[in-house]
């Protein structure tokens, strides 16, 4: 909805380099000029992002500082605080996505401290940053429910366009997430944490599965959180020729390519390790791991 507020044909949007494929595909479609801002383990680069406001002018920065799709990266303080500043001084409205904020596996042992949000550091809050939430990830993908907290007037602004499009989202489906979340007999703490400590269990049985001698050349960072691990494969290895032998093989998986606006990405892959089952996930690392190995023993 913000995007059809927003953005006209041919305006400069900056994203995370790389960035999920579902927001790469909604700018596309509404015609946006895609600016990739790299980034590292700690986050978006404050330099590369101011260099990218000052020749492109944008309207928007969309990020997901926690656990960004695809890479997982959770950002720090410091670069919040940062990104947050440069976009005060230049008047640039921030799109912060935490859509897998819960999903942080600290937490599932009782360690760590969550890291602010930035729509949380800026006083007076919303006026440059809309923050972005989802119980996709958490509760019922299915139910496709979520909300906005920012400027009055962006939300308003939202709320017509979403008034055009299909008047509202759908009654029933926000009275069942109603009645679920009021219910007694359903804690959310107690549901996300068991959550956590189930994908923290299986985000670790992916990473050894990862210390296989097929994956001897790949690198990666273990994510604190999120849904997902961003692997760079082996030299001379193409996620996209992977995935089609992957596939012949009956395992999936996301690559590269379907994570940037500028196709830097070919050489590596988004493996989710939250979707399978402990089983499955074995299964189709197995499998993933076959197909690796054939295309290694060719070089």
């Amino acid at each position: 909805m913000l995007v059809r507020v927003y953005v006209d044909p041919g305006d400069p949007v900056l994203v995370e380099n790389p960035t999920s494929p579902g927001l790469l595909q909604v700018l596309r479609l509404q015609g946006a000029l895609i600016v990739p801002v790299e980034g590292d383990q700690n986050g978006m680069l404050p330099e590369h992002l101011e260099a990218m406001i000052r020749q492109h002018k944008p309207k928007l920065l969309m990020a997901a500082p926690n656990f960004t799709n695809p890479t997982g990266v959770m950002w720090s303080l410091e670069r919040r605080k940062q990104v947050l500043e440069l976009c005060v001084q230049h008047g640039l409205l921030i799109v912060e996505d935490d859509s897998y904020g819960d999903l942080y596996f600290a937490d599932a042992k009782n360690q760590g401290t969550r890291i602010p949000s930035i729509f949380s550091l800026e006083e007076p809050q919303g006026k440059h940053v809309l923050y972005v939430g989802s119980f996709s990830k958490t509760v019922a993908p299915a139910l496709r429910t979520g909300w906005a907290a920012g400027n009055r007037r962006v939300i308003e602004m939202m709320t017509a366009v979403k008034q055009m499009a299909d008047w509202q989202s759908s009654m029933l489906n926000q009275r069942m997430l109603h009645n679920l979340l009021e219910s007694k007999h359903f804690q959310l703490e107690d549901h996300i944490g068991m959550l956590n400590r189930e994908y923290a269990t299986r985000l670790k049985l992916m990473v050894e599965l990862l210390k296989r001698s097929a994956w001897k050349d790949s690198t990666y960072a273990v994510p604190s959180g999120g849904m997902f691990l961003w692997v760079q494969l082996p030299p001379g290895l193409n996620g996209d020729a992977l995935l089609r032998a992957s596939l012949l093989k009956g395992a999936a998986f996301l690559p590269g390519s379907m994570c940037s606006a500028e196709d830097h990405t070919r050489e590596c892959i988004r493996l989710n390790f939250t979707h399978p089952g402990r089983d499955e996930l074995l299964l189709g690392m197995n499998l993933i791991s076959e197909a690796v190995l054939e295309f290694t023993a060719r070089n």
